[in-house]
């Protein structure tokens, strides 16, 4: 059972926050987790808080927590990964989304996502897996259609960059094939994002 004043810690909470009173609205909003009371809503508006205040060193550490004490709730674990993301902190955000596909493996977005990631990385197989799969689950979802066709495209300029580099001609012609229809390979999906 939630202690009766739980509603009035969380909107002294929020007033404490919009009156920039932050390390008033940090001590409540951590309350409100302790108690369970609006859980994943004071997860990420404490996270709002640090984000404002400048106190990033403080986000990470908040958002496991809400991941952890509330897992029923994807917005914690969402944004988490966002801020991987946005710091650039591949190998956390595919931790991440891997627990999060798993857990969920119909969402295509959370596919398009760590398709990206793979991409990033130069590990075309598994962009294309995952692009693919985002595919499947949503036909008409441009982003992942134009990225796959971007896929293609990166390996078709790796393979030529390497045909680049080789002195028999024969070898040559042979590799800038392969880069060629690995371009070819990109063009439907770029069409196709373009319609």
């Amino acid at each position: 059972n939630l202690p009766e004043d739980s509603v009035f810690i969380y909107y002294t909470a929020l007033a404490s926050f919009k009156a920039k009173s932050y390390e008033k609205a940090e001590q409540y909003f951590n309350k409100c987790i302790e108690l369970g009371y609006q859980g994943g809503d004071a997860v990420l508006l404490l996270n709002e808080l640090y984000k404002e205040s400048g106190q990033d060193e403080k986000i990470v550490a908040n958002l496991k927590k809400g991941v952890e004490l509330f897992p029923n709730d994807d917005r914690p674990v969402v944004a988490l990964i966002n801020h991987y993301l946005e710091t650039e902190q591949t190998e956390e955000a595919l931790t991440y989304l891997n627990a999060v596909i798993e857990k969920a493996p119909d969402l295509y977005s959370y596919y398009y996502v760590r398709g990206i990631l793979y991409d990033k990385k130069k590990d075309y197989d598994l962009a294309e897996a995952d692009y693919k799969k985002a595919i499947e689950l949503k036909p008409d979802f441009f982003d992942a259609t134009l990225y796959l066709g971007y896929v293609y495209y990166n390996i078709g300029v790796d393979k030529f960059n390497a045909a680049n580099e080789l002195r028999d001609m024969r070898e040559f012609e042979k590799a800038r094939e392969d880069a060629e229809e690995y371009f070819r390979k990109a063009l439907p999906f770029v069409e196709k994002a373009h319609e």
